[in-house]
């Protein structure tokens, strides 16, 4: 949620709207059995090669999220498009 780089953030600071979207995946997820670990935001640079060493990825909207899923694929992982859930 800290890594907005398109415009000027029009949250503001405001990240209710994330952490809603955060505790609404992994409650899906923890009611189908799957351990979810949340962990805080870090430099993005950390972020990205934490992410890139999941084995399963749910890819978000953004273009950081695609580059995420990239890597995850062509080292062996799987990445959850959110559409593919409904």
């Amino acid at each position: 949620m800290f890594h907005w780089t398109r415009t000027p953030d029009p949250r503001r600071g405001n990240f209710r709207v994330d952490e809603k979207y955060l505790d609404s995946m992994a409650h899906f997820f923890r009611e189908r059995g799957f351990e979810v670990i949340l962990h805080e935001p870090n430099l993005p640079d950390s972020d990205f090669m934490y992410l890139c060493s999941a084995h399963v990825f749910v890819r978000g909207g953004g273009g950081y999220s695609a580059l995420v899923a990239r890597v995850v694929e062509n080292r062996g992982g799987i990445v959850i498009e959110p559409s593919s859930l409904l």
